[in-house]
């Protein structure tokens, strides 16, 4: 969702990204305040999403990224599924935090976790949105 676009657009039988917010701050036992020093925002910008008077740039996204464990990309959305089973988009692994692709620091913790197996795995092949895999000759 760019900031050309108003913050309280939504499709039908979803929740704004402004109450999703809302709901994550819940999730993780923060308040506005807490948020704001975590993204680097004032206290006011983050009121400002959560009651649909602003929209979430590009810039927040990646900073609510960081703090949630979503990608940037997901909170670009216009809107959210209600209900804690539609929380994460159809296809996707609720184990990655809904994510559609993921970036270095999911694809090692998905990795660490055993979500994705990649044998050999060496983490400095690890890319900004990818993971440079070699295959081997091997001689029959």
């Amino acid at each position: 969702m760019s900031a050309d676009i108003p913050a309280k657009a939504m499709a039908p039988g979803g929740v704004s990204p402004g109450e999703h917010l809302r709901m994550e701050i819940r999730r993780l036992a923060l308040d506005q305040v807490a948020v704001g020093r975590a993204t680097g925002v004032s206290r006011q910008s983050i009121n400002n999403i959560i009651n649909g008077r602003q929209a979430v740039s590009r810039a927040m996204a990646i900073k609510l990224g960081r703090l949630t464990g979503h990608s940037a990309d997901y909170w670009l959305r216009a809107s959210f599924p209600t209900g804690a089973d539609d929380r994460y988009p159809a296809g996707s692994d609720k184990r990655l935090g809904g994510a559609g692709v993921l970036v270095n620091h999911q694809i090692a913790q998905a990795v660490k976790r055993g979500i994705i197996v990649i044998e050999p795995f060496h983490s400095g092949l690890i890319r900004a949105a990818s993971i440079d895999q070699r295959s081997r000759r091997t001689r029959t």
